[in-house]
């Protein structure tokens, strides 16, 4: 789990686990439905409009790169999960019926 946004430590920790997992700042970016310049202020103490994520972003941002939020849930990425588990969380998500053919 990354470090609180205030923590001294997260921009590093951030561009650490973002680069281990082959994200781009583009690619995060994405996934997090945030502006595409966010990851970079986020990361970059040096830049003109370094800031820390919102409370939402950094569970987003955990949930991402690590598969946790801050309440504890926990997920899988997909490339990560059985068919079960993607079905289980579906019906979890309110899916009423999902079809699966291979």
């Amino acid at each position: 789990m990354l470090p609180q946004p205030n923590a001294a430590d997260f921009p590093e920790k951030l561009k650490e686990t973002r680069e281990a997992r082959n994200l781009t700042y583009s690619d995060l970016a994405r996934l997090l439905s945030i502006n595409p310049a966010m990851p970079s202020r986020y990361e970059n103490r040096g830049h003109s409009c370094f800031c820390r994520p919102t409370r939402k972003t950094w569970n987003g941002l955990n949930m991402i790169l690590f598969g946790t939020a801050q309440n504890g849930a926990s997920g899988l990425f997909l490339d990560q999960a059985s068919v079960e588990q993607i079905i289980s969380e579906l019906k979890r998500r309110g899916a009423g019926t999902i079809n699966v053919e291979f």
